[in-house]
């Protein structure tokens, strides 16, 4: 992933205390057939841990590191999501299990909210990645593996089709103006986030990049046609979560759900208390 500020191409490499939350929450997936990134979404009634990515990312065992490189062990289970007239989008969530060290990190993440509010074209958003390290003027497979973040706004809202799914999408195309990121080989499934309030919330998946209407895949600006105008020729599109927040609270209760379902308990257990006083 690249990032531009004001025409300057920047590599965040390392986190800071404002984007902590979502950059501890980044999940390294490396191995089979089709590599990429994950964001720990949080875990079930029942404890089980789940890994939101891009449906056609394929985890594997033994491929999977969180934070300061903790590993995590994939069980093999796997739930879908599907539009309103049955096709399937671009969008999964598959399960860990995590002992000791490991599920004492993940316990401490807790559950993310999925965003169902309001996007406008200067919403700042925050996307990270684990894909290459991308450079102006280069493709998008350049460069090794490295977790990176960006800030960036969308450009437009959509349906798109591609491999099979069909999913609501939002697009960024790369600009060395302004505010930009673009994503590159194995950044599928990075996380995209927005801070509501003193809340992150995750907005959406990391699904394609490619050429945009100059037609060549290569990142930056640059005069295609020789008559002088320079067309942005890079994009990523993103799984736009908030059609499918309630399929994924069917599976991980939102965090306000968590605390009245706490609440609930602790009453409950003084009720308990104060029959047997």
């Amino acid at each position: 992933m690249i990032a531009s500020v004001d025409g300057v191409a920047t590599h965040n490499t390392t986190s800071t205390d404002y984007i902590s939350e979502i950059w501890n929450r980044t999940v390294y997936l490396s191995g089979g057939s089709s590599p990429g990134t994950g964001t720990y979404l949080g875990k079930d009634a029942d404890g089980t841990h789940w890994i939101m990515t891009a449906a056609h990312v394929t985890p594997v065992a033994g491929g999977i590191s969180i934070g300061a490189e903790i590993s995590l062990n994939y069980t093999g289970q796997h739930r879908y999501f599907y539009n309103e007239d049955g096709t399937q989008a671009d969008l999964e969530l598959f399960s860990v299990s995590a002992t000791g060290d490991a599920a004492d990190y993940l316990n401490a993440l807790g559950n993310i909210e999925i965003f169902t509010g309001t996007l406008y074209t200067n919403t700042p958003l925050y996307c990270v990645g684990t894909g290459a390290n991308l450079s102006i003027g280069s493709g998008i497979s350049s460069g090794g593996r490295v977790k990176q973040w960006g800030e960036f706004c969308e450009d437009s809202t959509g349906l798109s089709g591609a491999n099979g799914y069909s999913t609501y999408v939002l697009k960024e195309t790369f600009s060395v103006e302004g505010k930009s990121i673009q994503c590159g080989m194995y950044d599928s499934g990075s996380g995209v986030f927005v801070k509501n309030g003193d809340n992150w919330e995750a907005v959406g998946v990391a699904i394609a990049v490619g050429a945009d209407a100059a037609g060549a895949a290569k990142i930056g600006y640059q005069d295609d046609a020789n008559d002088g105008i320079e067309n942005p020729v890079c994009y990523t599109q993103f799984t736009y979560l908030s059609p499918y927040a309630k399929q994924i609270y069917a599976i991980i209760p939102e965090p306000s759900v968590f605390g009245l379902f706490a609440g609930i308990f602790a009453l409950a257990f003084a009720g308990t208390r104060r029959r047997r006083k």
